[in-house]
């Protein structure tokens, strides 16, 4: 594994801001591109290889940004049945706290009828990542600074 470059200085800024409002300062983001209303996401938990205990579910919360078109954000039961559906548009945010992520799954549908651009931004703070070689969770500082 490669070490990442740092994010750009506006991704910066917004990870700061978060960190003012919520005391912990998101190290991670994952931007989703959805071109056309076909593009989706299907039914998911965020799994952010945190110190949780040795499970891979985050039980730290996920922040979520969303800029273009408006989209779903559908909840499941952690068999697959959809629960519940919020509406997210331009400028929206939503924190997808831990303890929801660790009982259900979420996703974003395909958009009937279409829809335009949308993106989307995944904010967390990872403390950890997956081993390359043990593909275990790495707990080990010492271990971490041999693969940066």
């Amino acid at each position: 594994w490669k070490r990442m470059a740092p994010m750009p200085e506006l991704l910066q800024e917004r990870a700061r801001q978060i960190g003012r409002e919520t005391r912990e300062t998101p190290n991670n983001c994952v931007v989703n591109v959805y071109a056309t209303g076909g593009d989706y996401i299907a039914p998911h938990q965020d799994q952010a290889f945190s110190d949780c205990g040795g499970k891979f579910e985050s039980k730290l919360p996920v922040f979520i940004d969303r800029v273009g078109a408006a989209r779903d954000l559908v909840f499941h039961a952690l068999d697959g049945a959809a629960l519940d559906a919020i509406s997210m548009h331009s400028g929206d945010s939503y924190v997808l706290t831990g303890a929801l992520n660790l009982l259900v799954k979420h996703s974003v549908p395909a958009c009937a009828g279409g829809c335009g651009l949308c993106v989307t931004f995944s904010w967390r703070y990872v403390r950890n990542r997956v081993s390359p070689d043990s593909n275990k969770i790495n707990r080990n500082p010492a271990e971490r600074k041999a693969w940066n």
